[in-house]
Order: C-alpha cells, then structure tokens, then sequence
C-alpha cells in the first residue's frame, strides 16, 4: 500500500473515531496535544486500522506514537516486515 492511500485511511479513521472534521487533521497532528484522543479512542482506532489495513499495532507499540504520521510509519514498517 502506498504510503498517501494509507495516510488517507488513517485521517479518515482518526476523524471518524473522535467525530472531527477530517480537514483539521494533518500528518503531524499530535494524538494527545492536538487531537485530545482518549485511551478508549486509541483502541477503537487500532480495532479499526487492523480492520483496513490487516496490521496489528499492540498497546505498547501504539504509546509509544505520537503524531498521525507516527501511526502511518508504524503500519508501513510492518507491512514490510509481513513481506520478508
């Protein structure tokens, strides 16, 4: 998956679980300063991601992401290593 298609998929995601307006999220939004996500949100989003996109982010590897870029890296990074 190319790495636009899934930043789009996450902003969609993101917006939906915490009910924002897909346009104020960017790339570099921080999950916690600038999007306020709660932990409640944080497992709806991975649930959700593992739906679409078929990896699984744990718990530990998902507090350790800050940004949306992050989350897109995280994916990207496992998808290639699920093709070694």
């Amino acid at each position: 998956m190319e790495k636009e298609r899934l930043t789009e998929i996450v902003l969609n995601e993101i917006a939906e679980v915490i009910e924002v307006d897909k346009n104020t999220i960017s790339a570099e939004s921080s999950l916690m300063d600038d999007l306020d996500i709660s932990s409640l949100e944080v497992m709806v989003l991975m649930g959700n991601l593992e739906t679409k996109t078929g990896v699984v982010i744990d718990i530990k590897e998902m507090s350790s992401l800050a940004t949306v870029s992050d989350i897109v890296d995280k994916i990207m990074e496992k998808m290639a290593e699920e093709q070694h």
